[in-house]
């Protein structure tokens, strides 16, 4: 709808922040089944990459300092890595409270959380989560960054081969059905012989 509005005002969209946005997105409904507003996602997006490249930049320095020395990186990462902790924290707070209502939730929190004790989610204490908190920024950082880079990139190309676009469209809305009212079904996609390619 944006990308729509964009093009009957003739204006260009920026692919990066709109494939971060959509990345972080898809990663927050199948890890905590939750959906995240364009502004969260967005913050979040850049807190992620900002503690990436801080990442990086300690892992290439010459003289690579334990984490408790206090530098501005040391400072700058720790902030970060609270933010995503906290983050994380809030989304196992929801899920104790939907437990509780008897809701039940199909997504990778909770089967990280069924590895655990069963009694975890009565636990109070944050350190006890550990693990969980752990995993859950191990799944956030590993798939954001190169998934919106890939569809970027993907999507780049699409551009600039339209032969390949038109195809791939036409193969998208004949097994998918885009438009109709028909679920996507886990089958569809093996059927997407050009689309894999």
């Amino acid at each position: 709808e944006q990308w729509d509005a964009a093009a009957e005002r003739r204006e260009p969209v920026s692919l990066v922040p709109s494939m971060l946005e959509l990345t972080i997105s898809v990663i927050c409904k199948n890890l905590f089944s939750v959906d995240v507003d364009q502004e969260s996602a967005v913050q979040f997006a850049l807190m992620i990459r900002d503690s990436t490249t801080l990442i990086r930049q300690r892992n290439n320095t010459f003289v690579r300092l334990p984490i408790w020395v206090p530098t501005r990186m040391h400072s700058e990462l720790l902030k970060t890595q609270e933010k995503m902790t906290r983050f994380v924290l809030e989304k196992i707070d929801q899920r104790k409270k939907l437990k509780k209502s008897g809701a039940e939730t199909k997504d990778i929190l909770e089967v990280l959380l069924k590895g655990q004790d069963p009694e975890v989610l009565k636990r109070e204490n944050p350190e006890e989560f550990q693990e969980v908190i752990d995993e859950c920024k191990t799944l956030i950082v590993a798939g954001f960054e190169t998934t919106a880079y890939t569809l970027t990139w993907t999507l780049y190309l699409l551009s600039r081969h339209p032969e390949i676009s038109k195809r791939w469209h036409e193969e998208c809305d004949r097994i998918l059905g885009l438009g109709s009212e028909e679920e996507l079904k886990w089958e569809n996609l093996d059927q997407l012989d050009f689309t894999q390619q």
